[in-house]
């Protein structure tokens, strides 16, 4: 494989997956491991008539996180760009330093702009296969197209800001609300509203993540227990991006660079 045109884009994406392997490892470790980073304290609201419960930051994650994260969305970008140069040399092309992987979000049109400007030496095909991965199909869900993602978070990481780590609530939680309601223990009236931070919601210091409302007609309870569940997931950068997404864009990474590969007639596919 070492001397096939795809090899270094193949190395890369290599490189990317043990870089992001580095990352879980890590995450698990400080995540779940004792101490405990974040821990909840609870207090009655005289005003709202409710309970809330806030998060507390014990620790905060380490921005090595975010350097790991930005190592391996570089090679991921890279691949795809390594990918393209040589797509354009098997179709007679010359690239040069504009030439990279297109990657659009708003429209067609600005699709066809990016591509004339980088990729406009690869024939038809070639060009039609770029086409065929742009988030810009989507439409108004484009921005979470895997490849857009890999856009945003390369290019802040590359020219802005290390993207630091956080946490979100890691799944909707209906269930575990009503469980954590009617688990609620107390002298006094009962419980009319419960309230759960949404999924994907950030968590920062003194951020409210659990609410039980009491009808502000009755006397408030004396004594309030509450016991359940709190499931957090890391997410990286302003645009929260869970961890649990980010294979997401490496396997299309993957897609694209295996759609390629089998446009070299020097590839051999093992059983």
């Amino acid at each position: 494989m070492s001397e096939h045109p795809l090899a270094g884009a193949v190395e890369k994406f290599n490189r990317a997956k043990e870089q992001f392997d580095e990352l879980g490892t890590e995450m698990e470790g400080f995540f779940n491991g004792e101490p405990k980073p974040y821990a909840s304290v609870g207090e009655f609201d005289t005003e709202a008539w409710e309970w809330v419960e806030r998060l507390q930051v014990i620790r905060e994650p380490p921005l090595r996180f975010g350097v790991i994260l930005g190592d391996c969305l570089h090679n991921l970008r890279s691949c795809l760009d390594h990918v393209i140069w040589q797509v354009t040399l098997l179709d007679g092309g010359t690239p040069d330093d504009r030439t990279q992987y297109p990657i659009a979000s708003k429209s067609e049109a600005q699709f066809e702009a990016i591509a004339n400007d980088r990729i406009p030496d690869l024939n038809a095909k070639h060009r039609a296969m770029v086409k065929k991965t742009q988030p810009y199909h989507r439409g108004d869900e484009a921005s979470s197209h895997p490849l857009a993602m890999l856009a945003t978070l390369s290019n802040t990481d590359k020219h802005q800001v290390v993207h630091t780590a956080h946490s979100i609530v890691g799944y909707d939680a209906k269930a575990s609300l009503d469980k954590l309601v009617g688990s609620a223990q107390q002298e006094g009236p009962t419980p009319v509203v419960g309230w759960w931070l949404a999924s994907a919601g950030r968590l920062d210091h003194g951020t409210p993540w659990f609410r039980i409302v009491w009808d502000p007609a009755e006397e408030p309870p004396r004594e309030v227990n509450v016991g359940g569940d709190f499931i957090t997931e890391p997410a990286f950068g302003e645009v929260g991006l869970p961890a649990s997404e980010l294979p997401k864009i490496a396997e299309a990474v993957r897609g694209v660079m295996q759609a390629f590969l089998a446009q070299f007639p020097e590839t051999k596919w093992a059983d």
